[in-house]
């Protein structure tokens, strides 16, 4: 267990993320009581003179470090603005702090936050390119790789990231059902193989948030962008059933939008599934290998094999998708670099025009997280390497990177990479990764966002988690969303 103390409250989260970029999954409380034995105790005191200063206290073992931290004090007028440096300040000091008593050197450097793409645009607007290269990679300590990585994400990206775009809309539907539940899964999800759910009532609700859907854009004037259609995997319902939804959508898609469909597991569909979805004009999906070791499928529970994989790719292939993409998941508990290389060249024979790399991630609502004692997580210089190894393969193939995130509790405080064929880059993907655009979500748990572009922010929405809830309340929340 770490401690950490702080006197700057707007800071505490942030100064915990870096703690976890250093300690992994450490219990973080946030006092200091002297009769605990701490792995670790930090406490911070920011105070402002001539400029800010922030002063730690590290005790780790029996040695105890201080470390002081000066920045120039931001006299901005824009409160959002000045809190934001006022945490960079902390955390940076906190960063090179816990640098110099690891002797560790991260490949992210002291960045923490879900969007380094953003970041960087963001650090472009305030003191130009050079200064935000200066920032990124001196202050902020950004290797060479993951900031020519920022730089060719945002190059890919080009043609497609619009800011301020307040005529269209981005629309998600969500289908929060799964034949099983993954080992690693933290999303809302109900585990079809433990209990009947309501698929007929979640239907009708969903359609009628689809009826309102329609009502909104003829009323506002505005236009779809792109349709997402995900889960959950929206394919372990039934086929008839969810093409119910499928048909409705369709209607609303009267100018030919980027139409996607997570068809996900390999046990989940067939060839018919390929042949309704382009009937109804499906135009790119998604099959989710997430590693093609048999071994670590089953582990993962997974009921499907790296055969079933190959063979839906090459039943898709058949049809005139214009995207096919694939999920994998790097750092899977049980595989090494070795399993990682079998993966690779084996997705790499497939004609597949996106590949999505996710790094594991452990989240608390997981079964993982449950059972992480048993499993050896520790070993960040491999899968340092298989990232490395899927961004090469990913290049052989002729991709490149254009949307890129990071998340908490990452293996090795890596990142996610969306990679495509140059012409295939999702739509929905970069508006959802750099929030441009507004996005309308329907379903149990999805989470839409109404962008202020005036005042630089946006609100989240969040419909109920609870299918149930959802249902009985829809009228509500229909009201609610409008």
């Amino acid at each position: 267990m770490i401690a950490l103390q702080t006197n700057l409250k707007i800071a505490e989260q942030e100064l915990a993320d870096v703690i976890r970029l250093f300690f992994g999954l450490q219990q973080i409380v946030y006092e200091i009581e002297p009769s605990v034995q701490y792995k670790l105790t930090v406490e911070h005191m920011h105070t402002e003179n001539d400029g800010w200063i922030e002063e730690y206290t590290i005790h780790s073992g029996g040695d105890v470090m201080q470390y002081t931290h000066c920045e120039d004090a931001d006299a901005t007028e824009d409160e959002v603005v000045r809190k934001r440096k006022l945490r960079r300040s902390s955390k940076l000091g906190l960063y090179y702090a816990l640098q110099k008593l690891t002797d560790k050197h991260l490949p992210w450097g002291a960045l923490t936050g879900i969007r380094p793409t953003r970041l960087y645009r963001q650090l472009i607007k305030e003191c130009g390119e050079d200064g935000a290269r200066s920032i990124l990679k001196d202050r902020f300590q950004v290797s060479k790789s993951k900031f020519n990585l920022i730089k060719n994400v945002i190059e890919a990206q080009e043609g497609i990231y619009k800011e301020e775009d307040d005529k269209h809309v981005d629309l998600y539907v969500g289908i929060p059902f799964c034949p099983t539940r993954c080992l690693y899964c933290s999303f809302i999800s109900s585990d079809l193989s433990k209990r009947k759910a309501p698929l007929e009532d979640y239907v009708e609700a969903v359609l009628k948030e689809l009826d309102w859907f329609e009502r909104y854009l003829k009323n506002s004037g505005k236009q779809l962008r792109s349709i997402y259609v995900g889960g959950g995997t929206p394919t372990s319902i039934d086929l008839d059933i969810l093409c119910r939804i499928l048909e409705r959508m369709q209607k609303l898609n009267r100018y030919n939008v980027e139409f996607t469909v997570e068809a996900g597991r390999a046990d989940t569909i067939t060839d018919q599934t390929f042949r309704r979805f382009i009937d109804l004009g499906v135009n790119r999906i998604s099959i989710n290998a997430q590693s093609m070791n048999d071994e670590t499928l089953k582990a993962m529970n997974r009921p499907h094999t790296a055969k079933d994989v190959i063979e839906r790719v090459q039943q898709a292939r058949a049809y005139p998708f214009e995207s096919i993409n694939m999920d994998l998941i790097m750092g899977l508990p049980g595989e090494g670099v070795d399993d990682a290389e079998h993966t690779l060249a084996m997705v790499k024979d497939l004609s597949i025009d996106n590949l999505t790399v996710h790094t594991l991630a452990v989240k608390r609502s997981s079964k993982l997280k449950e059972t992480i004692d048993t499993y050896n997580l520790d070993d960040v210089a491999s899968v340092e390497r298989m990232v490395e190894l899927s961004q090469a393969t990913a290049y052989a193939m002729g991709m490149r990177p254009y949307y890129m995130y990071r998340q908490k509790f990452m293996s090795g405080n890596l990142e996610n990479v969306g990679f495509a064929m140059p012409g295939k880059e999702s739509i929905y993907n970069i508006d959802i990764m750099e929030e441009t655009h507004n996005v309308i979500a329907l379903g149990a748990g999805a989470v839409s966002k109404r962008m202020y572009y005036d005042q630089k922010r946006h609100v989240r929405h969040a419909n109920p988690k609870s299918i149930e809830h959802y249902i009985q309340k829809i009228d509500a929340l229909i009201e609610k969303k409008e």
